[in-house]
């Protein structure tokens, strides 16, 4: 995933791969293989993070750009012009509550909505659309009317240990399902332990949805 990002962003960028460095995943995080080519856009204003997102599994990661070439600076961190003509005032739309969200709240389409905002007062962590944020909860909570950020969220625990999971496979062409018990929490993605009660067998499986796992 670092390789692939570091292509796109030498591409896209035109700036030599070599004039600077993508920070992977902390070690700990479990990365499902994409299925599908992995998409990489600049979610925020400075190209210093990149984001990593996969359809089959649903995944994203916020990879950190860093460069020691003033050139290749440059053009990740635009400086600002420091001419006495003032700028124009840009405006942009950015997401924001649309009411209260606690911390564990998981987001929605009702639960956010965009607001036209002046850019140049507006952190570099917002966002633009709820595109990609599936999946996603507060990390803390923020009162209607705030900017989201992505301090704010994180991945969401789809399956909590304990909990009944409806386990999905294929076995000779045929859709088997079946509800088991979940030996762990479990993320979009992320493949959990999983106990058949009725045959004492536990089971291995990757997390689809809200207490839904699909069979190796």
């Amino acid at each position: 995933m670092t390789t692939k990002a570091k292509e796109w962003i030498a591409s896209e960028l035109t700036v030599p791969i070599e004039s600077f460095k993508v920070t992977p995943p902390d070690k700990r995080v479990k990365v499902s293989k994409c299925k599908h080519e992995i998409k990489f856009d600049f979610p925020f204003g400075s190209k210093e993070t990149v984001r990593a997102r996969c359809q089959d599994p649903s995944w994203q990661f916020f990879l950190r750009v860093s460069s020691e070439n003033l050139n290749t600076i440059n053009i990740l961190r635009p400086k600002t012009n420091t001419k006495k003509k003032q700028a124009p005032k840009k405006m942009i739309y950015v997401l924001v509550a649309s009411k209260n969200l606690m911390v564990g709240e998981v987001l929605k389409e009702d639960s956010v909505k965009l607001e036209k905002k002046l850019k140049n007062m507006l952190p570099v962590d917002v966002f633009t659309k709820i595109d990609g944020l599936e999946n996603q909860e507060m990390a803390r909570s923020i009162k209607a009317g705030q900017i989201i950020r992505s301090i704010d969220i994180k991945a969401a625990k789809l399956i909590k240990k304990g909990d009944k999971v409806l386990f999905s496979i294929m076995a000779q062409g045929m859709l088997v399902k079946a509800t088991v018990e979940a030996l762990q929490d479990g993320k979009m993605g992320e493949q959990i332990k999983l106990l058949n009660k009725d045959s004492g067998q536990t089971v291995i499986g990757i997390v689809t949805g809200k207490n839904q796992v699909k069979g190796l």
